[in-house]
């Protein structure tokens, strides 16, 4: 159980910052970042999760370093270990999926047990559901549907702890207590609307003059006919010496079998740029590579045959 908080006020806001009774300080830039995949459709196949990687991505490119990405089912003592798990762990934590109106939707509820709060059906939510979608459709419900769906607006509440952040054209929130855990449908196109136009602009992100100085990841990548087995030893070295220098590099491979290749990553922040690239001639010289750009790589990790990869023709 996560402690309750105390002499809390309800923070309202959209894409346009606005806020009513806001009373605690600006939040600051998150460093640190889980996520959190909720549903049984995950676990038994029914569904490809894409929002993990998603959010990875949105992590990279805003120099946040997302250190775990777990998937739980539709089981409440589950959910609320591991959101406890990760809100002790990282300053910024999301979960995606079950918060529709269904029996198996369980995550604001088994949040709100986290946290020690209530769930207060959300008049700002609902209000905004009518206002984008209108009444008719609630109309053609029966009473047992109609419940159903006000579940959807029936959200963790406390009157500072929690903020109901929009994007322009959506009526579903995106749920944020303590400025820390924030709750995010699981149908991709909603979840990365909300993360990219509710959530973000409330987190302080580095802007770009910051990313240039800095702040962003940038990744380099070598690839080789050298095997992994043959290599492993001399990157090994690299990241030994790396770790000893306190530089937050790193240093990782991956085999791509069915064409013959491997690839070498070079990752680090951005004001490590130039001791990078240094590593990645070396790294060319060494394992008789080649340096390869990001869309590359990605042809290269999803491609079983050469077709499509000429751009190797001249790796030895």
């Amino acid at each position: 159980m996560i402690p309750r908080l105390t002499n809390v006020r309800l923070l309202t806001s959209s894409t346009t910052r606005i806020r009513f009774n806001s009373t605690l300080p600006t939040s600051t830039p998150p460093k640190t970042a889980g996520c959190i995949i909720i549903g049984d459709e995950i676990l038994n196949s029914k569904i490809q999760d894409s929002n993990s990687r998603y959010f990875a991505k949105f992590c990279y490119n805003n120099g946040i370093q997302l250190n775990k990405i777990s998937v739980v089912g539709d089981n409440a003592q589950d959910i609320n270990s591991t959101v406890s798990e990760f809100h002790k762990n990282f300053e910024l934590t999301i979960t995606s999926g079950g918060i529709g109106a269904t029996h198996d939707d369980i995550t604001y509820d088994s949040i709100a047990q986290c946290f020690g709060l209530p769930l207060k059906f959300s008049q700002i939510a609902f209000d905004r559901y009518l206002s984008l979608r209108g009444d008719s459709h609630l109309k053609t419900l029966d009473d047992d549907q109609l419940t159903g769906f006000k579940k959807m607006f029936n959200l963790p509440f406390h009157e500072d702890r929690v903020e109901l952040l929009f994007a322009e054209h959506t009526w579903t929130p995106v749920v944020r207590i303590d400025q820390r855990l924030s709750v995010l449908p699981g149908v991709p196109r909603f979840f990365e609307i909300l993360l990219d136009d509710a959530l973000a602009p409330h987190l302080n992100l580095s802007n770009d003059k910051e990313k240039e100085n800095g702040v962003g990841y940038v990744t380099f990548y070598v690839t080789t006919k050298m095997s992994e087995i043959r290599f492993g030893p001399l990157i090994s070295k690299k990241q030994q010496l790396i770790n000893e220098k306190g530089l937050g590099v790193k240093i990782g491979s991956y085999p791509h079998f069915e064409v013959g290749f491997n690839t070498i990553s070079v990752c680090g922040k951005l004001y490590d740029e130039e001791f990078m690239k240094s590593l990645v001639e070396e790294l060319c010289s060494a394992v008789h590579g080649k340096q390869i750009s990001a869309d590359e790589e990605f042809l290269l990790s999803n491609n079983r045959s050469m077709e499509e990869l000429q751009f190797l023709s001249n790796v030895k």
